[in-house]
């Protein structure tokens, strides 16, 4: 495989993995930064706007983003930010949608509710 098409598809994969996080994602993701041992229960409930069928379904969104990973089993595991990865691919990539820094800042302001 010559090196130019590595680096298009190295740059198409990180393309993928590097997709708008939604402001639910953020809140989530925050929660569970928070504590994560936490079930979908209690994160809908510390959100408090969603139910726990909408957290399973952004939590795989951000499964899928590779943002996010259950260590564990449902009821001795835990949730892994995998924020660095979408750092890393986006490093690769050249360019991403959002870096690293620019998540944390927006949950940041989520955090502050702005």
């Amino acid at each position: 495989m010559e090196e130019g098409t590595t680096q298009k598809t190295t740059q198409k994969t990180a393309q993928k993995t590097t997709q708008k996080i939604s402001e639910m994602e953020l809140k989530i993701l925050e929660v569970i930064k928070e504590n994560s041992g936490f079930s979908r229960n209690e994160i809908a409930e510390a959100i408090g706007d969603i139910t726990p069928d909408g957290i399973k379904y952004h939590l795989s969104s951000l499964q899928k983003k590779r943002l996010l990973k259950r260590i564990g089993g449902r009821k001795e595991g835990y949730w892994k930010v995998l924020m660095q990865q979408l750092s890393a691919d986006a490093k690769k990539a050249g360019s991403a949608e959002m870096t690293l820094d620019e998540i944390n800042a927006e949950i940041a302001a989520a955090r502050n509710g702005k």
